[in-house]
């Protein structure tokens, strides 16, 4: 269940007058029907089949479950593994189709029958999403359990089955199906046990978070974890485990030591830091293997959902917070430092220790957060959390570990071709599937090389992982000269698309399409990601190529969000096209994304003063950003427009420059104090002549009057004020 839905939880199912309240007396009932069976066939099937996994987990008294294998694997006919606490292994099967005929229950029985059967399982569930189950289906089954008495074949769970499994689990329906699903589905009892838990003071239901994270147990499948899965060997690979035997290596002995502090009772925190491919991921999935059962892993998805559950983090718990850099580098860098703040606290925090915080990050992200800090400290807080956590991986193995690895690899291709063929022992990104990634990139057409290029410039140049559809399509064109243009056929794209999608000897391709996930703000349309190791590769070979000047007019329209919009808009300037930087950074303000034109006027005024970048920052400001308003405020008081000054510092939000536009006020306030002290007690005439007032005489200046502009012809009399007072220093965060 998201965080969005356990924060949400009591109010879904909090009954206000009791489930079993009497209806008004003289009203007609209102009948409110129950759905009857959950709509299994709205799924993805990545997602039927890990509901599939929950509901195996909580019905079928398993001690341990996992997802087998992955997509383009041999899985000897099944999709999920349990074992009971006598030992039995149980094999289920998901078939999220529309209908489940005859031939398709005999092919998958005998996938099973005259499999391999993993794990030696003797049963086997098959898991549709059909509504009912056909008589010929059920026949078959019997006939086929009648063949085989040593086995377990005759159990088919459709949707009505399933339903009924699922109707005393609402956490699953509401996590699966969302919460207004599991009050119209689930039994009353099981709603109200799931927000009767009692406060700490003894009555009601708690108001607090249910606490992230699930069991250790619960996560069996590596690939869950966003370990990199490895290549399939060339010749066979039947029967190989999931993962390589993993070599021990130089870091694994300094991440024991996390461990150890986490088994001691102790918090601790590891950050391994590598480039892509590297084994990050792997060496923390071989750590949290010490963990005993107790132990829960909570893998949040999104900065936003992290900090929402964070303070409800019970001991031994691990934070998997595979790419750092996701949570503490974003667009808004100020809940960055919180988000920093807030593990720093939950570490030193007694009443959750042990927590056991493991995370990877790449080189120059790690750069980015533990720079040294100019003239002001922007990541102080980050910096703090980061820099005694640090793991360095070595992208290649040592002479002696390759000699360990040496030992082992007779008994799985995978490693045999992995020390054959990688080059300066580059193990690890070899069984990522790196080499099969740059060979697709290099081997490719016309066509398709000119999509690598227009997806490996928007990543190098800021752009986020998503990349869309119509800007790859329409920037690949500007790669491609003339007659290969006219060359193309109606259908390139996709042709394209096709020949670079493909895992690449079981990792991602190297442009492959990505689906969104529940949390995913990026609404509808074809995504796709280009894979890390070519993004590496084109950050070290294209570093000095600037792409077309369609690129950026496509960027204007097409790049996924405003964020990236922004980014790019700054990649623009650096590149010496201003026209494309500021009509970018004006469509992403347009989209309520105002960094950018902040951004561009941060790099105007270092490089042509204050005055030339006003017009960017006044820019910025209308569009909302409260640090541009500070920066044009502050220009005004300097340039003695005080009234124009103390409006943008009043527009300032509540937030993290409220405090800057308070100094701006006091320093406009302290001026006019000071302006007054330096008025001439007696003012001149305006005219030969004109009568001096009477306060004036006695010494006094008229109220109000030292405020007035000395190029007012109304009321007649000049004050000798100086209207431009002394500079202050820049105070705000620009």
């Amino acid at each position: 269940m998201t965080s969005a839905d356990s924060g949400q939880w009591e109010d879904l199912y909090k009954p206000t007058d009791g489930w079993s309240a009497a209806a008004p007396t003289g009203w007609p009932p209102v009948v409110d029907q129950k759905i009857t069976v959950l709509p299994f066939q709205e799924q993805h099937w990545n997602d039927f089949e890990k509901l599939l996994l929950d509901t195996v987990i909580e019905t079928e008294s398993v001690v341990r479950a996992l997802r087998y294998g992955g997509p383009g694997q041999d899985q000897g006919g099944i999709d999920i593994a349990g074992v009971r606490p006598d030992g039995t292994w149980h094999a289920y099967q998901a078939k999220k189709v529309k209908r489940f005929l005859e031939s398709d229950a005999k092919k998958a029985v005998s996938a099973f029958v005259a499999g391999r059967r993993p794990f030696g399982a003797k049963r086997l569930v098959i898991a549709t999403a059909c509504s009912v189950t056909r008589t010929q289906v059920r026949d078959l089954l019997h006939e086929s359990q009648k063949q085989h008495t040593d086995l377990v074949l005759e159990q088919v769970w459709d949707a009505e089955h399933l339903s009924r499994l699922l109707r005393p689990h609402p956490r699953i329906v509401a996590r699966f199906f969302g919460g207004h699903v599991a009050r119209r589905f689930c039994d009353a009892d099981a709603l109200r046990s799931c927000t009767s838990a009692p406060s700490p003071s003894g009555g009601g239901a708690s108001r607090h978070p249910a606490p992230p994270g699930q069991p250790l147990s619960s996560f069996s499948n590596p690939f869950s974890l966003e370990v990199h899965e490895a290549i399939r060997p060339v010749n066979g690979g039947e029967g190989l485990p999931t993962l390589p035997a993993y070599v021990r290596r130089s870091h694994d002995q300094k991440l024991r030591v996390t461990i150890d502090l986490a088994l001691s009772g102790n918090s601790s925190m590891a950050v391994l830091l590598g480039d892509s491919s590297t084994g990050k991921t792997r060496a923390a999935w071989e750590a949290i293997q010490r963990l005993p059962e107790e132990w829960k892993l909570w893998h949040p998805s999104t900065q936003a959902s992290f900090m929402d559950s964070l303070d409800a983090v019970e001991p031994h718990t691990v934070l998997w917070l595979n790419e750092i850099h996701r949570f503490l580098i974003t667009s808004d860098e100020a809940q960055d430092e919180r988000t920093a703040g807030a593990l720093r606290r939950a570490l030193g925090d007694p009443t959750k220790a042990p927590v056991l915080i493991l995370g990877t990050i790449w080189h120059e992200y790690w750069a980015e957060l533990v720079r040294k800090p100019g003239t002001t400290d922007e990541r102080r807080e980050s910096r703090s959390l980061l820099e005694n956590c640090r793991i360095l991986v070595p992208e290649t193995f040592s002479a002696r570990e390759l000699a360990a690895l040496k030992d082992i690899e007779p008994a799985d291709p995978r490693l045999k071709e992995a020390v054959n063929r990688a080059e300066d022992g580059h193990i690890t990104q070899y069984l990522a599937g790196g080499p099969a990634q740059l060979d697709r990139y290099e081997l490719a057409a016309p066509a398709a090389r000119s999509v690598l290029h227009a997806a490996m410039d928007a990543r190098r140049l800021g752009h986020g992982l998503a990349l869309s559809r119509p800007f790859l399509m329409q920037a690949a064109e500007a790669y491609l000269t003339g007659p290969q243009r006219d060359a193309l056929q109606e259908d390139w794209f996709d042709a394209a698309i096709a020949y670079l999608s493909p895992p690449c000897r079981g990792a991602r391709g190297a442009l492959a399409r990505v689906r969104p996930t529940p949390d995913d703000p990026l609404g509808q349309g074809a995504r796709y990601r280009l894979a890390d190791y070519l993004e590496q590769h084109s950050k070290r070979n294209r570093s000095a190529v600037c792409p077309p000047d369609a690129f950026w007019v496509v960027a204007e329209h097409h790049a996924t969000t405003a964020a990236d919009r922004s980014a790019l808009a700054l990649s623009a300037h650096d590149r010496g096209r201003s026209a494309s930087a500021e009509r970018l950074a004006r469509s992403a303000a347009s989209l309520g994304n105002s960094t950018g034109l902040t951004g561009l006027a941060q790099r105007v005024q270092r490089e042509r003063g204050a005055r030339e970048a006003l017009a960017y920052f006044l820019l910025a400001a209308e569009a909302g950003d409260n640090a541009a308003r500070i920066a044009v405020a502050w220009q005004y008081e300097q340039d003695g427009r005080a009234g124009e000054a103390e409006a943008w510092y009043r527009a300032v939000a509540e937030g993290d420059y409220r405090a800057s536009a308070l100094v701006g006020l006091a320093s406009i306030a302290w001026g006019e104090v000071k302006s007054r002290q330096r008025c001439v007690s007696t003012p001149k005439r305006s005219r030969p002549g004109a009568p001096v007032p009477s306060s004036t005489k006695r010494g006094t200046w008229p109220l109000g009057a030292a405020t007035r502009s000395t190029h007012s012809t109304s009321p007649t009399w000049r004050s000798r004020r100086v209207t431009r007072r002394p500079s202050r220093a820049w105070p705000g965060p620009i």
